[in-house]
């Protein structure tokens, strides 16, 4: 007890600072300089050098810079803002930042952020909320300073002072190695599970460098650890920072606890808080899972969604990512951690599984080949089925369009051999036990053979290698209930057997092909784009004995859509308001829409 009311009140003591002294310092002005300044000497411009410094306010809606500097916008153009803080104690303030193109962040010399090295800025608009970043400040004076490069339409920056409740990204160690040494003995980022079966998981965690990385697990109340260490051929695996250990001697339906280990020569080291997971049985009855798809926006916009659905993450025992999680893959740590799973609550990130669907964005940028360590099953294929209590759920990896195979063109007959060895996966899929003897079957993946043009290429890999699972669906014993995918960027609904369709968007006849082969509905996700609904989607779908319950929401996590799918694959549609204000029925016929436009 006692030692809980030092940390309160070491939390309290640290708030009390950042009030004191962070949120006293006008963050909003700053002074502006614009000769001969670049990325690579921003951060090393002698002050005597920037003579010709101008005072500018940088507003949280946002400023042209162009406009402030009296230039018309060229290609780029590199300008330092710089900013002297004096503090009576230690502090961390956290700043919001959005810059068109990118920026650079320092803090006494030491780089803090930078979304140059990544790619830019991601969006636009620009707002303050796109990029998260801690500041370190010291007792006495402190040199802040921002690198911002133009962009070839504009230079629109904005700056917030935020929360410091909000969690702050950091630059990639990839970029991070170049400039100092990190301790090896500190937890990066995690842990996070994966690979969630009866009896076994696999947890996952990056450390700040590469050295041997481990887990120790118990059932609560057992007095003794177990260890598992991350190793190739029985030696300690420390030519790496991303370690992925399964544990497979666990018992289902039990809660365990665990914590992160490293070593370093000859000692072992806890780097982490304990956390608890449940092992996955064959038995459960009713459970939930929450799922979404195409959040490809910038980091901070990214992450207040998730917070705004943290209430369904929270019931859910798994979560589900169907792909196109961010848009390129260039720095992870801003991507996946920084706008994703760091917004998470620690029982949602660090005790529940994350189900990877991989999407035709996750095969773009400089980070792509991390992506199947970072987060795909150990096999190294995108595709694999799993059982949780009597659902089989089946994952596919539809890979991506034309664009994705310019991208790799080095690889597109592995591309096509990967394709159909996994159309024969599918095919020996249907007759296993794991997949006949299941109550219901859910088919999860980024593209769908609905509501797209199978010329597209995505599409048409989609209808490809699950041909055989379609098939295999006009038997009762291998019915298909529920298929979920994104990448139109659109909510929609099939409705099995028809060629109709729900959807919170206007749906025109050439968007959905012939749904009379599809004898299950099949459910697809919002994304980003203008009058395409909502930005993004959510479900919370529940497992019962009886019925699949499908519920789903919009970004302020408002159910738009509601029904229940049986054992015999027979759909009954739930109401409410909001349902039939923003869900219509689209019903076609021989390609052309009738004109029967329905609220639900």
């Amino acid at each position: 007890m006692l030692n809980k009311i030092k940390i309160l009140l070491a939390g309290f003591s640290l708030c009390l600072v950042y009030w004191l002294y962070g949120a006293n310092t006008d963050w909003n002005s700053w002074q502006l300089y614009s000769k001969n300044i670049t990325v690579e000497n921003a951060g090393t411009v002698p002050e005597a050098d920037l003579a010709d410094g101008k005072n500018v306010v940088i507003p949280v809606e946002g400023v042209d810079l162009n406009r402030v500097l009296q230039v018309a916008p060229p290609v780029r153009t590199g300008v330092l803002l710089t900013k002297k803080v004096t503090l009576d104690s230690d502090t961390v303030v956290k700043l919001g930042m959005g810059v068109e193109y990118g920026f650079e962040v320092y803090c006494n010399n030491e780089i803090v952020y930078s979304t140059i090295r990544s790619g830019g800025n991601g969006a636009y608009p620009v707002s303050a909320h796109d990029h998260t970043f801690a500041l370190n400040l010291r007792k006495g004076k402190n040199d802040v300073r921002i690198f911002l490069q133009s962009g070839v339409r504009g230079f629109r920056t904005a700056i917030k002072l935020m929360a410091q409740t909000v969690p702050g990204g950091k630059i990639s160690r990839m970029t991070e190695n170049a400039i100092y040494n990190p301790d090896l003995l500190q937890l990066r980022h995690g842990p996070w599970l994966l690979e969630p079966s009866p009896g076994a998981v696999t947890v996952a965690f990056l450390t700040d460098g590469n050295i041997a990385g481990g887990v120790e697990y118990r059932l609560p109340g057992n007095k003794d650890w177990k260890k598992a260490w991350h190793t190739i051929g029985g030696i300690l695996q420390n030519s790496t920072d991303l370690h992925r250990i399964r544990l497979t001697d666990l018992a289902p339906g039990k809660i365990y606890e665990y914590r992160i280990l490293t070593a370093l020569r000859d000692k072992e080291y806890c780097i982490s808080g304990t956390y608890q997971f449940t092992v996955p049985t064959d038995g459960d009855e009713c459970f939930e899972f929450f799922v979404t798809s195409d959040t490809q926006f910038t980091p901070g916009k990214r992450g207040t969604y998730i917070r705004n659905w943290q209430k369904l993450l929270d019931r859910a025992v798994f979560q589900v990512s169907l792909g196109d999680l961010a848009d390129v893959y260039d720095d992870f740590d801003q991507m996946l951690f920084g706008g994703y799973l760091a917004w998470q609550t620690p029982e949602t990130y660090h005790n529940k599984p994350f189900i990877a669907v991989r999407g035709n964005h996750e095969l773009r940028g400089k980070q792509r080949g991390r992506w199947f360590g970072l987060l795909g099953p150990s096999s190294g294929k995108g595709y694999y089925a799993f059982r949780r209590g009597k659902v089989c759920f089946v994952v596919l990896d539809t890979w991506g369009g034309k664009k994705d195979l310019s991208l790799n063109r080095l690889s597109n007959d592995e591309v096509k051999n990967y394709l159909l060895e996994q159309r024969k996966w599918a095919e020996k899929l249907v007759d296993s036990p794991e997949y006949t003897t299941a109550d219901y079957r859910i088919i999860m993946a980024h593209s769908s053979p609905h509501a797209c043009n199978p010329a597209e290429g995505i599409s048409g890999n989609a209808i490809m290698i699950a041909e055989p699972l379609f098939k295999a669906a006009r038997e009762e014993k291998k019915r298909i209930h529920l298929y979920l995918a994104g990448h139109i960027h659109k909510y929609r609904r099939t409705v099995p057997g028809t060629t109709s369709v729900y959807s919170n968007a206007k749906v025109a006849a050439g968007e959905v092909v012939d749904g009379k082969k599809y004898n299950f509905p099949i459910v697809i996700f919002d994304g980003p784009g203008k009058n395409f609904g909502f930005d993004l989607s959510a479900s919370l779908i529940k497992v019962t004995p009886e019925f699949l319950e499908v519920k789903s929401f919009d970004e302020a996590s408002r159910c738009f859509d509601h029904f229940t799918v049986d054992k015999q694959g027979q759909v009954s549609e739930i109401d409410n308001d909001y349902k039939k204000s923003v869900l219509k029925k689209y019903e076609f016929l021989d390609g052309e829409l009738t004109g029967a436009v329905f609220g639900i």
